[in-house]
């Protein structure tokens, strides 16, 4: 006996909020003989038997004032619905006043993934070679199908740009169309789409216009193709000059018009990726593993915020994306439990500016900008920008040589602290071991315990003393009042903000360490500039209150990536997590690396404690530090570094593959790029059994289709590590600094 499964279906008006009644909604291709109307809160009720539950079904408006399909247009599996307590919402848009073709809707290519519930996903990436179907949606009282006409046009990048430039009143985000007031209604350079002789439709290279005076040119209006529906083969030497693409599809009785296409972009391959982390956070959702479907629902979100907004945008209102529970980005989701996932199991994460604290440095900023971009063109012109050593110059670049102005906060206990692979560094990266031993010359505190701190090496200790010595009068004077023992480090948000590569480590330091003691004495230190103007001490009460209420205030992506020590979660901890763990834990060590690939845990001074050791010498005992993570999500890289392997005919991760390239191919990368035959502006051709991902495919996207919005991923908040007050520790951490002549 088989069941029947009732559901509801929403329908809304562009705005996500206003319901549409007395609307008839249809699904196609279920042969249901039902078409429930909506009632006044826009809700129409079905009762479905579930042996069709494999089978998906598209929404569809019968309404004489709203266009037929959805906004965001996809299928709709049964087997999901099932499982759904509210109705599924969609929104529909108004008719275009005078056009015949409302719309042109792109049928999915999708797949079921048996081993992940049979959930059943579309695939968004496209080819040359692939078969794709269009249908055109139609106000029946201005044409019959038969008279709905065809064209194409390959657009620029300068189209491209224009055409995503956000306005809300013809704003798509599934098909990445806005229109711009400088782009004409009409396209220039418009080509007509043919028939052939076995009524197949075929691109021509022959202009729409020559055809529009239909009495003189009969022969060739015989030759067009015709009707409600496309289908349409791309060939494979299709502009075989490039290799992206992108074509809009116009369908028309009249006049075609930039408000009625549809967007392909051929060898998009970072839409690979973001099928295919689809599909590896529902199979980690079937299997319950709570945590790699964390990491790969996280990197799915992020990399479509990264690949779905342009890679010019300078502000918010020019992204198409923003936050991962908007309406839009929700019902964009190609799978109903996906989006559930990414509603009620996944942190929110949004885009947000990185705006200045301070107003009167703004113009400062804009103009440090604008030297900064000037700049970097010129040494483009001199070095491959993608040259690993080169890459430090410009960390908080976007591709363009500008400063990223976007991040997303991702939590410390949340989100970080959740993957057994920070869970077992966890001593070593955000605690000061209490019984450390001695110093050794290399500068690892070290003792009987494993996984000691790694984080007071001596190399952060004369980073320290560098910065004391210059302030050294402040302390002398804070010292001789009294004051000393209430001194604070904190970071001066004008400096950052006018100098933001200011902070540098120093060049070299002649040292002396007490054998006795351990107490570390410099005798020459040659430093630039070592956080003298980015951090300031605070001794007076009336400084010390502001200098607290500045660091209540303080955030990690303030700090743009200023520190005195850093910590690496390198290539090495991934790979030793995936080889030596439980298959659990190795998926789980594979989603977080998803998302983050290596990255680092930055560290600064936060307060210390001053003692007077005679007339000229003071002692400092540093008390806390602040540890912040600041990573980018952008790649940036060499062009050849390997990201990823994934198999597109399975829509899966290649483990194996990946691991077998991370291995091989990173040694021999710098060799690769020297080399002066590599034409790195084309991808190689790819097999889809074992789909290899490198950062020009991605830096492609971004340079042909104006895809792909570099942003930083920072934790929201500081973690404060203690320093225990111990005797042990106040010996081996004592900073010496003379005073010389403040007396």
């Amino acid at each position: 006996m088989s069941e029947t499964i009732s559901f509801e279906i929403k329908a809304l008006q562009s705005d996500a909020t206003t319901p549409i009644p007395n609307a008839e909604i249809q699904l196609e291709n279920s042969n249901l003989g039902q078409n429930p109307k909506t009632d006044s809160q826009g809700i129409a009720s079905f009762e479905i038997e579930s042996t069709q539950h494999l089978k998906p079904f598209r929404a569809k408006l019968i309404h004489k004032d709203y266009q037929e399909y959805p906004i965001q247009d996809r299928v709709i599996i049964l087997n999901s619905m099932k499982r759904r307590e509210k109705p599924l919402e969609l929104r529909f848009r108004g008719k275009l006043d005078n056009f015949a073709v409302q719309q042109i809707k792109l049928e999915p290519q999708t797949i079921t993934l048996k081993d992940a519930n049979n959930e059943i996903i579309t695939k968004n990436f496209y080819k040359r070679g692939d078969t794709l179907t269009f249908t055109a949606s139609i106000d029946t009282s201005k044409a019959q199908e038969s008279e709905i006409k065809w064209a194409y046009k390959i657009l620029n990048e300068k189209e491209q740009s224009l055409l995503q430039q956000k306005d809300s009143k013809t704003y798509n985000p599934l098909n990445k169309t806005t229109l711009n007031p400088t782009i004409n209604n009409i396209p220039s350079e418009l080509k007509q789409i043919l028939q052939d002789k076995d009524n197949n439709a075929y691109f021509s290279n022959q202009s729409a216009y020559t055809i529009k005076d239909f009495k003189n040119n009969t022969q060739e209006l015989e030759s067009l193709y015709k009707g409600k529906t496309l289908t349409i083969t791309i060939p494979t030497s299709f502009e075989t000059s490039k290799q992206q693409v992108a074509i809009a599809i116009f369908a028309y009785k009249y006049e075609p018009n930039w408000q009625v296409c549809r967007i392909i972009h051929l060898n998009d391959y970072p839409q690979i990726t973001i099928d295919c982390t689809l599909a590896e956070t529902l199979r980690a959702y079937t299997r319950q593993d709570n945590i790699a479907t964390l990491g790969w629902g996280v990197s799915y979100i992020c990399q479509r915020l990264w690949h779905d907004n342009p890679s010019d945008a300078k502000e918010l209102s020019e992204l198409i994306y923003i936050d991962s529970h908007s309406p839009d980005f929700m019902e964009s989701i190609p799978n109903a439990t996906m989006q559930k996932i990414v509603k009620e199991v996944l942190p929110r994460i949004e885009l947000k500016e990185i705006v200045r604290k301070y107003k009167d440095i703004a113009d400062k900023t804009y103009q440090e900008q604008q030297r900064i971009h000037k700049d970097f063109e010129a040494y483009k012109q001199r070095y491959n920008f993608s040259r690993k050593k080169y890459k430090e110059k410009h960390i908080g670049l976007n591709a363009s040589g500008d400063m990223i102005p976007f991040y997303v906060e991702l939590d410390w206990d949340r989100f970080y602290m959740q993957f057994p692979l920070m869970k077992n560094l966890e001593k070593e990266m955000l605690n000061i071991q209490i019984e450390p031993i001695y110093i050794q010359t290399t500068g690892m505190p070290t003792g009987k315990y494993k996984n000691q701190s790694k984080i007071l090496t001596l190399n952060f200790l004369h980073s320290m003393q560098s910065f004391m010595c210059s302030k050294s009068d402040i302390l002398y004077q804070a010292l001789h009042n009294k004051t000393a023992s209430n001194m604070q480090v904190v970071a001066n948000l004008n400096a950052i903000a006018s100098n933001p590569k200011g902070a540098k480590m120093p060049k070299s330091i002649s040292k002396n360490i007490d054998s006795k003691t351990h107490t570390i004495t410099a005798l020459d230190i040659e430093y630039e500039d070592i956080n003298h103007t980015i951090f300031s001490i605070k001794a007076n009460d009336m400084s010390l209150a502001q200098a607290q209420k500045d660091m209540d205030s303080l955030t990690p992506k303030d700090l743009m990536r200023h520190h005195m020590q850093y910590y690496s979660i390198s290539d090495i901890d991934f790979g030793l997590e995936y080889k030596l763990s439980f298959e659990e834990k190795s998926n789980q060590a594979i989603a977080l690396y998803a998302l983050s690939g290596k990255f680092q845990i930055y560290y600064v001074l936060d307060s210390f404690e001053v003692e007077r050791i005679n007339e000229k010498e003071i002692a400092i005992y540093p008390t806390q530090i602040k540890a912040y993570i600041d990573d980018s999500f952008d790649f940036r890289d060499q062009p050849m570094q390997f990201v990823g392997a994934w198999d597109y005919e399975k829509i899966s991760f290649l483990t194996k593959t990946s691991e077998y390239q991370r291995i091989i191919y990173d040694n021999a990368v710098d060799i690769v790029n020297k080399l002066p035959f590599v034409e790195r502006d084309k991808n190689t051709s790819k097999d889809f059994k074992e789909v290899i991902m490198r950062n020009q495919d991605y830096q492609n996207t971004q340079k042909y289709f104006n895809l792909g919005c570099d942003f930083l991923v920072t934790s929201p908040t500081f973690k404060n590590i203690k320093i225990p007050k111990d005797v042990k520790f106040k010996n081996l951490f004592t900073i010496i600094i003379t005073l010389g002549e403040y007396q």
